[in-house]
């Protein structure tokens, strides 16, 4: 927390003590020698930078801190959890339960919502308090959170006679936006705009970006300032492809990828953007003509921004049609539109294209999959991304002339 978000940020530092840390001992006590001791090891490490203005520091000392793993642990945590809940007492939490394994702020949510169930029906349907109890199953589960669970209901259920004074509390649903991109190294300054521009939202909306990385970025660790950053713009980079011996895809073949990866938990609306966008492109306007705003007050579903417009070239039409078409046409019939190969198709350069979920998913999971093969060996299927620049728009569920509603100019 700061107290101007996106101007400033903080750094939390935790140094331990013990008899073995010759070094912390030697202070003392003396709280201002360690903090100097920290800050400069902070400039040391790269992490605080030389030039960089310290608003305030504040530090405290907790007697016992971290619940240290050890051999026996299980054990001992089970016997006192026993003799508490003798006393009605149910500790859980990040200290209460005592395991760092699920001791994240999630697993601390689910550390409770876990115990009332407990409490009042016996257990869920992973079992009784899961995350407690068995932390290596959650940690590999995707547990979705029941927005229209019935307490009436799940008491029946258990064979409970609970009866309820008030309605739940319910988790509000938020919209989410994902943004979707490739890199190679490029530069990443543009992704500080896709922050203000959700930010700047008239209501509360989530964002992630997903940056598919096809030069090995995501697998280094990088610069600590690089990673700040990451974590302020809800960056993810992911490997792309995922093994070292995959052939070498297509760039684009990352946004293929991801609706296939997240085909079940896509948001409400995507972003698809190359590997940079202009930042002075009106996608990120707060208002007026060409901005977000704006392009979906159009049309809810579909928008292209790009640096201008642009024909097929007549070179590629007939592998256009036998590579592209076939996949395309399988939904064309859908909405009853001519079903040969377009003699014409008119889109824009360096596209980003938002699409809806709705939109998005009257192209079939199985259509996806073919476009993600037809991406993933850019040596064997050379010329595919070319073609499927033309295409785009049309997997999106638009004509093969796209109409100028559509398109928005960088």
């Amino acid at each position: 927390m700061v107290a101007k978000p996106y101007k400033q940020w903080s750094l939390l530092i935790e140094v331990s003590e013990s008899r073995h840390r010759h070094e912390v001992l030697a202070l003392n006590g003396d709280r201002k020698a360690l903090r100097d001791k920290v800050i400069a090891g902070l400039y040391l490490s790269g992490m605080l930078p030389r030039n960089a203005t310290i608003a305030s520091v504040w530090d405290t000392r907790l007697e016992y801190g971290y619940p240290v793993p050890y051999v026996e642990r299980n054990m001992h945590v089970h016997a006192a959890d026993k003799a508490l809940r003798e006393l009605g007492i149910w500790s859980r939490g990040r200290f209460g339960s005592w395991k760092y394994e699920v001791g994240n702020q999630d697993h601390s949510c689910m550390l409770g919502y876990d115990a009332i169930d407990s409490m009042l029906f016996g257990g869920n349907e992973q079992g009784r308090e899961a995350t407690f109890n068995v932390p290596n199953v959650v940690n590999n589960m995707v547990r979705s959170y029941d927005r229209g669970f019935d307490p009436q209901e799940l008491a029946r259920k258990a064979g409970r006679t609970h009866t309820f004074g008030a309605p739940p509390r319910r988790l509000k649903a938020l919209p989410q936006w994902d943004w979707v991109t490739y890199h190679c190294q490029g530069g990443d300054a543009w992704l500080d705009k896709i922050r203000e521009v959700m930010v700047g939202q008239s209501a509360w909306t989530k964002w992630l970006v997903h940056g598919y990385e096809h030069c090995g970025v995501a697998k280094v660790k990088r610069p600590m300032l690089e990673m700040l950053r990451e974590g302020l713009n809800h960056h993810d980079r992911i490997p792309h492809p995922m093994a070292d011996n995959a052939p070498t895809p297509f760039p684009v073949s990352g946004w293929a990828r991801h609706i296939i990866a997240h085909w079940k938990k896509l948001p409400d609306g995507i972003f698809f953007a190359p590997a940079t966008v202009p930042s002075t492109s009106p996608v990120f306007s707060a208002s007026g003509a060409g901005s977000i705003a704006a392009a979906l007050a159009e049309s809810p579903d579909f928008a292209m921004w790009g640096s201008r417009v642009i024909d097929m070239p007549a070179s590629l039409h007939t592998t256009f049609c036998d590579v592209v078409w076939p996949l395309v046409s399988r939904h064309v019939e859908k909405r009853k539109l001519k079903r040969s190969c377009p003699e014409r198709v008119v889109t824009m350069a360096e596209p980003l294209l938002y699409v809806s979920k709705r939109r998005l998913q009257q192209t079939s999971l199985e259509t996806w999959q073919k476009v993600l093969s037809l991406l993933s060996d850019a040596t064997a299927n050379k010329g595919h991304d070319e073609l499927f620049k033309f295409g785009w728009h049309m997997l999106f569920g638009q004509g093969a002339v796209l109409q100028p509603r559509f398109m928005h100019e960088h």
